[in-house]
């Protein structure tokens, strides 16, 4: 199901990296989470091939094939090239900067990863809002207009805020905002996973004008919205967590100066 892939995966990387916060899961449980990851993965690695054949590389003149004005000189289709190399970015990079691994390595083989990681956001979100402005506007209309915008925005908007506590060293809040940003980074990916599985239930996509159905105005929301909403609620397990954590090892630190202060007062008592 691909709800439930976007919900798990988002904040997969962080957690594999940190079997100790997986709390209650089972082996099974670990297991489902393998697949899951993999699924992605994979899809990644298709969907960043495509980018590269059809678009990066490929036959200008055939852009419009796929969907209209895509090749319209010269900002949007200026817009959509750099909204298409920041995906191709965040596509690959983004399989491997959350793992713990590439700090393992070297904490600037990490910090070089999400530069380029950073970068692909901003290029994602900048490149396809200058295209749904000066284009005229998305093949689903006005409904698509703004969902896309606004998940570009907020694409932006995490971005910055990832990037903002990495320069100030807070590492907690870098991560918080980063495993947000790894949930939106596959959001485009989700949009594509949508429409296969809707296809696999005989919902087809024929003519542009099918994008102003219904299940299509809800899908141009529901690609993103979940992983923000589900990302959420990661964050504040894990970051509960952790302070219960913290109080934890204070109490038991705590604990030999409570020992050693009732002794001496007992040795004072008994003089």
């Amino acid at each position: 199901d691909a709800f439930l892939a976007s919900c798990l995966l988002s904040p997969f990387p962080y957690l594999l990296s940190h079997p100790e916060k997986m709390g209650v899961l089972s082996m099974a449980g670990k297991g489902v989470w393998w697949i899951f990851f993999s699924y992605i993965a994979f899809s990644s690695v298709l969907f960043a091939y495509r980018i590269c054949t059809q678009y990066l590389f490929g036959d200008f003149e055939k852009w419009d094939e796929t969907l209209p004005r895509l090749n319209k000189l010269w900002f949007p289709a200026f817009g959509m090239y750099v909204h298409w190399i920041g995906g191709f970015l965040i596509l690959v990079v983004g399989l491997v900067q959350l793992f713990a691994i590439t700090r393992s390595w070297d904490m600037r083989v990490h910090r070089v990863l999400g530069t380029i990681y950073i970068t692909g956001c901003f290029m994602a979100s900048l490149g396809g809002n200058l295209f749904i402005y000066t284009s005229g506007g998305c093949v689903g209309g006005l409904n698509m207009d703004i969902a896309f915008s606004i998940a570009g925005w907020t694409m932006f908007i995490l971005a910055a805020m990832t990037l903002y506590h990495a320069r100030k060293g807070n590492r907690t809040a870098h991560r918080n905002w980063a495993i947000r940003l790894w949930g939106q980074g596959i959001a485009s990916l989700m949009y594509r996973v949508w429409y296969a599985v809707a296809a696999l239930v005989g919902y087809e996509t024929n003519s542009f004008q099918d994008f102003h159905r219904p299940v299509d105005e809800f899908f141009d929301w529901w690609f993103f919205v979940p992983n923000l909403v589900v990302c959420e609620i990661v964050v504040y397990f894990i970051t509960t967590q952790e302070k219960h954590e913290s109080e934890l090892q204070e109490a038991l630190l705590e604990q030999p100066e409570e020992e050693e202060e009732a002794r001496e007062e007992g040795q004072e008592g008994e003089r």
